[in-house]
């Protein structure tokens, strides 16, 4: 099936990095692959489900990227990198390094309409697991600042006795999220 949607977007991702075509102008067009820098990523998209992200896998530097966009409820088609070359090199766009621009995935994403990463009962359970596992890193920092500021050592054993417990927790969630995933 076939969905119409209004832009595709194309992501370049490499282990630090995300090479971002298709946004508004104006828009930056690289992101760091981190967190913070894929959250603001997803600020910048358009509503959920009018654009079709499109990222070529690269041997899991996309996983966090498409758990995180999936959450937000956004679609994404991950691609073949051989299929995506080869369509470069079909239209006359053959790159001068092995790694294909953002921009060249963005038009093989308009041109084949990829299936996307639909929303299953199993990506509401991994978007769950996305917020509890944001909501327990926010804690942990909170906790870390608790303990750089507590001057009785009760105090400080006893928040780091609650960090380890995160820690635990952040633990089994990230086992959960990759067995989703």
């Amino acid at each position: 099936m076939s969905h119409g949607y209004d832009k595709y977007v194309g992501i370049d991702v490499a282990k630090e990095s995300l090479d971002v075509s298709g946004l508004t102008a104006g828009s930056p067009s690289q992101f760091e692959n981190t967190a913070a820098g894929r959250a603001k990523l997803l600020s910048l998209l358009p509503p959920a489900g009018a654009c079709l992200l499109v990222a070529e896998a690269t041997g899991g530097y996309e996983r966090d990227l498409v758990a995180e966009v999936v959450a937000a409820g956004h679609h994404i088609a991950v691609v073949n990198p051989r299929q995506v070359r080869d369509f470069a090199k079909a239209i006359g766009l053959l790159a001068k390094t092995d790694r294909i621009d953002a921009g060249v995935i963005a038009r093989f994403g308009e041109a084949t309409h990829p299936t996307s990463q639909g929303f299953s009962e199993q990506q509401e359970q991994l978007r769950e697991l996305i917020v509890r596992r944001r909501q327990l890193v926010d804690h942990r920092t909170a906790e870390k600042n608790r303990c750089e500021q507590a001057h009785s050592t009760l105090v400080r054993n006893s928040v780091r006795k609650s960090i380890e417990g995160i820690d635990k927790d952040l633990k089994r969630i990230d086992r959960a999220i990759i067995q989703l995933v």
